[in-house]
């Protein structure tokens, strides 16, 4: 292979690693958190942290995307999942969300148990690690 193939071929696996870290962001720190919010309840702000969560989720990808060991691929993207939900997780205030709602000169807490959404996400997440531990045995065994 000639250093031109190679090159590309390395900088077209990173540039795939660098949209999937920024689908991972997208999906974990925004679109989830944001569905959420729009119901009106407190989240914890992580704004201050999000470069670096944005940071994490594209040098993995990156880093997923060039290994060529299954075995530490998978060990890294497992770690990438299982860090994300637990991002999300903090993001989400443990699934407990509460805010403050004034009716008719009353002033009423309002808690809602988001924990079966974080739960199903949970159990997403596994799903998803299992499914790549099975490929990676059937890749083994041929």
């Amino acid at each position: 292979m000639s250093y031109l193939n190679r090159f590309l071929n390395i900088t077209g696996k990173a540039m795939i690693g660098i949209l999937s870290g920024i689908i991972w962001t997208i999906l974990y720190v925004y679109i989830i958190p944001s569905i959420i919010s729009g119901t009106g309840f407190y989240m914890e702000e992580v704004s201050a942290y999000y470069i670096w969560i944005m940071m994490f989720f594209i040098i993995t990808g990156v880093a997923i995307s060039l290994i060529e060991n299954l075995v530490y691929k998978f060990t890294l993207n497992t770690l990438t999942k299982i860090l994300g939900f637990w991002i999300l997780t903090k993001i989400l205030n443990n699934g407990i969300l509460s805010t403050t709602l004034f009716y008719q000169d009353i002033n009423m807490m309002v808690t809602i148990d988001f924990t079966i959404i974080l739960y199903l996400i949970g159990i997403w997440t596994i799903s998803t690690i299992f499914i790549d531990f099975c490929n990676i045995v059937s890749k083994t065994k041929t």
